[in-house]
């Protein structure tokens, strides 16, 4: 298992990363200032303050950039197939996982539907669906699109994976809130599996794929908490994650069914990225 081979005059994947992360890095240092210079905003979620539109904005030129002129690598080279190859079968797998562990927790009781229950509105079920396409857009153009093709040069495809799941994992702790020591081992095990999973799927089937994926997950994780529509059970927590699924071993299953039925990925850890062409 070799990795990929380098860019023409491109510096190392370590070091690559690295120099990555400490601009991003300091692009959150700015934004946390403007934040701080600006008291007041508004917490509403749903807004963006100026601080987070500086972050985001922030944060993309700066990864383009990067990708552009250090890696110096073309867009099409992040692995997104042409016409959105893989993205049916990736929302199918992203589906089926949602289904199985959603009504596993209930056949075994350890969820059940709260009475009167509320459900999104058509408008509001529109705006979760495009966020969240957005959110996975993002988020696996960035890990396993950049991040874990940084790796591959540097690295066999299992390190590169194991390491991008773990900034993966590792980023979503970055907002503040009480956590137990178990919760955060749990989580962090869940949200790790989870990003070496698509991660392998981005090797196998391009970043379409884990985008269908990812953005499944987030529409049933989000409708969940906004809508609250089933109490989950004290006994069932360790299987169910307290609604949250990757803290729960059926959500862990749900991903290793996903890994088996994918496949090995190629030796050489170049993926569809470099041949085009969907392997499996």
């Amino acid at each position: 298992m070799v990795p990929e081979p380098l860019t023409s005059g491109a510096i190392s994947g370590w070091t690559s990363l690295a120099i990555l992360l400490g601009k991003i890095i300091l692009i959150g240092v700015m934004a946390l200032g403007l934040r701080l210079a600006w008291p007041g905003l508004d917490p509403d979620p749903v807004r963006v303050d100026p601080a987070e539109a500086l972050l985001l904005v922030g944060l993309l030129a700066v990864v383009a950039h990067h990708w552009k002129r250090t890696e110096r690598r073309p867009f099409s080279d992040l692995g997104f197939l042409p016409r959105g190859r893989g993205l049916t079968s990736g929302l199918m797998a992203g589906l089926v996982g949602v289904v199985l562990t959603t009504g596993t927790g209930m056949l075994a009781g350890w969820s059940i539907l709260r009475p009167g229950a509320s459900w999104p509105e058509p408008g509001g079920l529109a705006l979760l669906v495009t966020l969240a396409f957005v959110t996975a857009i993002l988020e696996e153009g960035f890990f396993r699109g950049v991040v874990q093709r940084i790796l591959l040069r540097a690295t066999p495809w299992p390190v590169a994976l194991a390491a991008t799941a773990t900034l993966f994992a590792a980023t979503h702790f970055l907002a503040p809130g009480s956590r137990n020591p178990s919760d955060l081992m749990t989580t962090f095990a869940g949200l790790w599996a989870t990003g070496f999973t698509l991660g392998w799927a981005a090797l196998k089937r391009g970043l379409w794929f884990p985008v269908g994926v990812h953005a499944c997950w987030i529409v049933a994780i989000t409708g969940s908490a906004l809508h609250n529509p089933l109490v989950f059970l004290a006994e069932g927590a360790i299987w169910t994650g307290n609604g949250f699924p990757p803290r729960g071993l059926l959500g862990m299953l749900a991903m290793t069914g996903l890994l088996l039925l994918l496949g090995r990925p190629e030796p050489s850890g170049a993926g569809v990225a470099n041949s085009r062409e969907s392997i499996g």
